[in-house]
């Protein structure tokens, strides 16, 4: 398995309506669901935390 380096990870960048609107159109997500799961995880740009149960 290759290994990642900060190098090769792609650069965040804040999540527009516009790219919402596109993940929604491209995988027939309904924009609400989307908006959901957005507003629940409530992650920051570029943070990458796990979970309390370790997943």
């Amino acid at each position: 398995m290759p290994v990642l380096t900060v190098e090769a990870m792609p650069v965040a960048q804040p999540v527009t309506i516009e790219c919402v609107a596109e993940v929604s159109r491209r995988y027939q997500i309904p924009v609400a669901l989307l908006g959901g799961v957005l507003a629940q995880e409530r992650g920051r740009l570029g943070q990458s935390s796990p979970n309390k149960n370790g997943t």
